[in-house]
């Protein structure tokens, strides 16, 4: 046994014994051996890192450069330590150096990417990933990575090619797989996206918390009808129906039900204000209620638990020992990663609420709450859980976060009308923009402004293109890049008339559009999703916003830019039609949502 290894099998003695500064020391002093290059100092620094000694660590991985001044391994560590300690710059200059050396180290090359991709710099990664490529051009790593940069530069087609050449290789490699839907979805390629879904099916794969944006484009392939879109979800689920029971507490007599509610969100107002109203509605003779959140912490004045990234086999016994009689997810489709939690069956009724859109597969799950427009009656053969349908909106709505004053149209200032839509940009494909240019065609010398977290100078540039291609000035496409949320909803001070999303319908999007005294035009589709905002705009009064197909959405979208001096008083008026609406009704809502909580206790076999 070398000097070297005798003195890193003295550290593992040392730290087994629990005495962890002499296992340091040993480790430390390992650096004063001889060494045959710098993979054993990497070795030595890899070990400090175990012992929690990164400032040895670092002396360590430095020592390496000095000793082996031509190794370009020896900077790539380097600038590895200083990548995941946060010092991006330092590391740039280490990565740097070590290309310097050798300029084909694809591994590198990569490590250089994804430096640039934090530092923002989109176009230094795609050279750094494109270069990577074509030193290793078989690594799904990286042809991964340079595929995110590419689209990120809204190099669609780009990215679809080098995603492509990755699934022939690893056929079952799913963060390809994801990748490539969005990009499809994004290139209106809908029959694409739906030959890759099948050979999802066919892989029998389990979905991960991580494949989120393969479910939620789901939702935007038009080409998909409402029975596919239905079975293509059971089979993606369907691998969580194997889950060992959580053991909950058994039905029974109650004085009073204890609910028990989850959330990944609650530290974002704007989209679960309306949990807040819920709760400070609930009536507490008659239920306990817990907020078990995982962005918040403990607040016993609240009733909320803090779980933070706790495991779904220790949060299912968390819930069960709580005595939940009722558990309410809130995160659907926006967070899978509590599918699994679900599937546990942690408490004797699971309930799906808020943020479902269509069927998840789960045997566990006793009810999906909707309303008879987003779902109704004649298409429970959609769904593997039964519907529970409220009267009226299933959805309630709170203004708890800051908000802008209303302001007066565009038009009344400017003499022009505005469309805009602040709608997620994945939920934005090639067709919604052909759509959208019939409109902007029917309304001469309209705009149109589009703002989200994705819309910088790349974005921009994409949108006016491909406008430009339906025969529109790209002069009168607006893009606007991402900013604050307040900032954000002042966006809706340039718009007269938002623009509903589809297949996929916006939900807080158009909460929000209407709060500021925007109308919003959508369409009743033919599933869940596409018929959120139709269900919203009922709720408020406002039916006649919303078509029973793509044709009516164009006509009632022209014919609110007919009439412009009506949109000045429609956008007045509109807080205060919709806080007297059903929508904005607290107190009603919680005793609807209360009467239904208790009829699936009972229809469970318990007695209130």
């Amino acid at each position: 046994m070398s000097a070297l290894a005798q003195s890193l099998a003295n550290v593992e003695t040392e730290r087994n014994a629990g005495r962890v500064e002499q296992a340091r020391r040993i480790a430390f002093d390992s650096l004063n051996l001889p060494h045959d290059g710098p993979e054993d100092i990497f070795r030595i620094a890899q070990t400090l890192l175990t012992l929690n000694d990164s400032a040895a660590a670092e002396k360590a991985f430095a020592r390496a450069t000095v000793a082996f001044p031509d190794s370009a391994d020896a900077y790539h560590n380097l600038g590895s330590y200083y990548a995941i300690s946060g010092r991006h710059s330092e590391a740039e200059a280490a990565y740097l150096h070590a290309l310097e050396i050798n300029p084909h180290d694809a591994d590198t090359r990569r490590n250089l990417g994804h430096l640039y991709v934090a530092f923002k710099r989109l176009e230094e990664a795609d050279a750094q990933f494109r270069d990577a490529h074509e030193f290793m051009p078989g690594d799904a790593k990286i042809g991964i990575a340079w595929a995110g940069v590419l689209r990120r530069l809204a190099k669609f087609e780009d990215a679809a090619d080098i995603l492509v050449s990755v699934i022939a290789q690893e056929p079952r490699n799913m963060r390809a797989r994801t990748l490539l839907g969005s990009i499809l979805i994004k290139l209106g390629r809908f029959a694409d996206h739906a030959a890759l879904l099948e050979t999802v099916d066919e892989a029998e794969y389990r979905v991960e918390p991580s494949d989120v944006k393969l479910v939620l484009d789901i939702f935007m392939n038009g080409a998909l009808d409402a029975t596919h879109e239905s079975s293509v979800f059971s089979a993606l689920f369907a691998g969580y129906n194997d889950q060992v029971a959580a053991a909950p507490h058994p039905i029974s007599v109650k004085p009073k039900l204890t609910v028990g509610y989850i959330t990944g969100y609650l530290d974002k107002p704007n989209y679960m204000g309306f949990l807040s109203a819920l709760m400070a509605n609930h009536d507490r003779q008659k239920f306990d209620v817990t907020v078990y959140s995982e962005t918040t912490a403990d607040n016993a004045a609240r009733s909320i638990v803090g779980i933070g990234k706790m495991d779904n086999d220790a949060l299912g016994r968390r819930i069960a020992a709580d005595g939940i009689d009722i558990l309410i997810d809130l995160n659907g489709f926006s967070a899978i990663g509590r599918m699994a939690l679900l599937a546990r069956k942690p408490a004797p009724v699971i309930v799906s609420w808020f943020n479902t859109f269509s069927t998840l597969g789960l045997q566990a799950i006793d009810y999906l709450v909707a309303d008879e427009i987003v779902a109704p009656p004649e298409e429970d053969g959609l769904y593997a859980e039964p519907i529970y349908r409220l009267p009226g909106c299933y959805l309630l709505w709170h203004a708890s976060a800051a908000h802008p004053p209303v302001a007066a149209s565009p038009f009344s200032q400017n003499g022009q009308i505005t469309f805009g839509t602040l709608a997620s940009d994945h939920k934005i494909t090639r067709h919604t923009v052909d759509v959208w240019s019939v409109i902007l065609d029917r309304v001469p010398d309209s705009r149109l402004v589009l703002r989200n977290t994705y819309t910088d100078r790349h974005y921009a540039a994409y949108y006016r293109e491909t406008f430009a291609a339906c025969g529109i000035d790209p002069d009168r496409i607006v893009v606007l890049p991402g900013t604050n949320h307040f900032e954000f909803l002042h966006t809706y001070d340039a718009i007269d008339i938002a623009l509903d999303t589809f297949p996929w319908n916006g939900g807080t999007t158009t909460f929000e559009a209407l709060w500021q005294g925007v109308p919003v035009v959508t369409y009743r589709g033919d599933r869940w999703a596409a018929r959120a905002a139709t269900s919203i705009l009922t709720a408020i009064g406002r039916p006649e916003w919303s078509g029973d197909c793509l044709d009516d959405y164009i006509e009632i979208a022209v014919s609110l830019a007919q009439t412009p001096d009506h949109l000045e008083d429609l956008r007045m008026q509109q807080r205060a039609r919709i806080a007297a609406s059903e929508l904005y009704d607290a107190p009603g809502f919680t005793k609807k949502f209360e009467a239904a909580l208790i009829d699936m206790y009972r229809n469970a076999g318990g007695t209130v």
